[in-house]
């Protein structure tokens, strides 16, 4: 017979001691909502009517159940991968970009954007502090192990936008062009 007992006593102890650092920490994450984006019966990505704005929430989850700090206004988009919202270590700012926006003359009411938006995320409530262009379908963002360097994947352009960071700020630098299949075809094997 399998004795329980001594084994659930150790699992709840090692539980205990991983949760102590776990709790001195505020945890937070940040949503991108895309108000201007839903799908129709056909599955096609139309703006609704009306379009409703873009927002952006501040959830803690450092207890359970998480909670939503705040809620503020910021383009984003649904399009592209889950990267396009890069937030500090120290959870102090936060860089947004927005692949894509509401027009009316586009198909389907949707248009490439370029928008990318810096958080002030200890200003009560958050704040844009700084709005610049990347390029068209501006999505994933990241930025450089010591911070003074961000990269921006232009989706639709085909291009990755580079910005220095200083002062939590962003300078555009330059864009670097992959739109060549050789370099796209290379990108894709190292993924």
């Amino acid at each position: 017979m399998f004795a329980w007992r001594p084994y659930r006593a150790c699992l709840l102890a090692g539980a205990c001691v991983l949760a102590i650092p776990l709790a001195a920490r505020a945890d937070l994450v940040l949503s991108s909502n895309d108000g201007h984006t839903v799908l129709d019966a056909q599955m096609n990505q139309v703006a609704p009517d009306p379009v409703k704005p873009d927002t952006l929430s501040l959830i803690d989850v450092s207890q359970y159940p998480p909670t939503i700090q705040a809620t503020i206004e910021v383009p984003g988009s649904v399009v592209g991968p889950p990267m396009a919202v890069w937030i500090a270590s120290d959870e102090s700012w936060a860089i947004v970009t927005s692949a894509t926006k509401a027009e009316a003359g586009a198909k389907f009411g949707i248009a490439p954007d370029d928008r990318v938006s810096v958080i002030d995320l200890t200003a009560a409530p958050p704040k844009i502090v700084q709005s610049t262009n990347a390029g068209a379908g501006a999505t994933m963002v990241r930025l450089s192990p010591d911070g003074t360097l961000a990269l921006i994947a232009n989706r639709t352009e085909g291009t990755v936008s580079v910005f220095s960071v200083k002062d939590k700020r962003l300078t555009p630098v330059g864009k670097v062009d992959l739109a060549g299949d050789v370099v796209m075809w290379r990108l894709q094997l190292r993924l």
